[in-house]
């Protein structure tokens, strides 16, 4: 799907970039392999969610969206570094959209935050 956006884009001649999401990438069974298609220097941004919820892929939903956390079911880790192993450089964006964390997003603690941002350097580097 990013490449056929990417394709659009490219033939409508604007100035777009491409975002991709962790948690949208893990939902769709091909991207993976349709990932190598696209060209790294039109992503603009990255979202990042964790998920920990063990329901299946295919019933996940927004409101599972947390902060990261060890217990990421989304390969989160593993997406920033295929990502980064193909140049790409550019910035990344919490995207935690499960109810208690909106609910509270005024209370959202910094060391969450920082937990979050110390597993990416540590394990996604």
């Amino acid at each position: 799907m990013a490449h056929q956006a990417q394709t659009l884009i490219h033939d409508a001649r604007v100035p777009f970039k491409l975002l991709i999401d962790t948690f949208h990438h893990h939902l769709y069974p091909q991207a993976a392999d349709e990932f190598s298609q696209v060209e790294v220097a039109d992503i603009g941004l990255v979202h990042l969610s964790g998920v920990d919820d063990n329901r299946p892929r295919e019933q996940l939903t927004d409101a599972e969206r947390i902060m990261l956390t060890p217990q990421d079911r989304l390969g989160t880790c593993e997406q920033v570094k295929a990502l980064e192993a193909r140049g790409y450089q550019g910035v990344y964006a919490f995207e935690p959209f499960a109810p208690s964390w909106r609910n509270g997003a005024k209370r959202i603690s910094s060391a969450k935050i920082e937990q979050s941002i110390a597993l990416i350097q540590r394990h996604c580097a």
